[in-house]
């Protein structure tokens, strides 16, 4: 016999996640940088060095001037996770 139950999770599971998903500041920028960097490091092994750097040097200037792009960081408890640029409908790599 099948149910439609749902399950909740436990009330004290939500006061454990401290995640937050918030606009980077300028004091994020070099962890933003080395979170990046870190996630697209497996490339670096199958691209020509010559690629992979301009790939690399990419993606820091990216970083550097985001605009028209929204930075947003993933932290949890104070510590950088993640990072995105969120591009507006219509640019360039939207």
């Amino acid at each position: 016999m099948a149910t439609n139950r749902v399950v909740m999770p436990h009330r004290n599971m939500a006061k454990k996640n401290k995640l937050k998903i918030r606009d980077a500041r300028n004091e994020d920028r070099e962890v933003a940088r080395r979170v990046t960097l870190a996630a697209f490091q497996q490339y670096a092994a199958v691209m020509p060095p010559p690629r992979w750097e301009g790939y690399r040097e990419n993606i820091l200037a990216t970083l550097t001037d985001p605009a028209p792009a929204q930075h947003m960081v993933a932290e949890n408890e104070g510590v950088i996770l993640g990072s995105v640029l969120l591009y507006p409908p219509g640019t360039a790599f939207s």
